[in-house]
């Protein structure tokens, strides 16, 4: 199974920290969070630029908010491949969440 997870990344230098999600495929929602934890604690063991912290496993209506939230900014700021990106996001959504796992 995959499933989105949000973090906290505290950049270096920057005031207030910021929102990152990406998705981690495992056996169970239990191992996604163990693969997700384990993610924060390599990004801070190695990454000297700022903190990571694990927040949680989305469900589907944050995941499905998050991509709408994703999909309004690249539609206010368009790009060549803004169409692409979005289908591809969409896909990554509905492959998490709507197809079983």
């Amino acid at each position: 199974m995959e499933l989105f997870c949000q973090f906290e990344v505290h950049d270096y230098m920057d005031e207030y920290p910021r929102k990152h999600v990406r998705t981690f495929i495992a056996n169970d929602e239990e191992a996604i969070r163990k693969e997700a934890i384990k993610y924060a604690q390599h990004m801070n063991r190695n990454y000297s630029g700022g903190t990571t912290t694990f927040i949680k496993i989305m469900n589907k209506e944050e995941a499905e908010a998050h991509i709408k939230e994703v999909c309004d900014y690249e539609d206010q700021h368009p790009q060549e491949d803004s169409s692409e990106f979005k289908d591809k996001i969409v896909s990554l959504f509905n492959k998490c969440y709507n197809e079983s796992n």
